[in-house]
């Protein structure tokens, strides 16, 4: 059975969460999704193509903005 995380995040089946590494506020699934419950709602995070293709995201973690963060 799937736990909903919030608004517009469903887990699909047999998708996994766990807290993300060194990266307070946010989840990652097995499957490669990414969502920050800094707020009161989780939101799923976009990944954007960089300029040689690579999927990228952009955190906060100490208060410091991470857009290198390659998947």
């Amino acid at each position: 059975m799937s736990k909903k995380i919030g608004i517009g995040v469903t887990p699909v089946g047999g998708e996994e969460w766990i807290p993300a590494p060194r990266f307070t506020g946010y989840l990652v699934s097995n499957l490669g999704r990414v969502v920050s419950i800094r707020r009161k709602v989780p939101v799923e995070m976009k990944f954007e193509a960089d300029k040689d293709g690579y999927l990228r995201l952009q955190l906060i973690r100490d208060g410091k903005s991470w857009r290198g963060v390659q998947c």
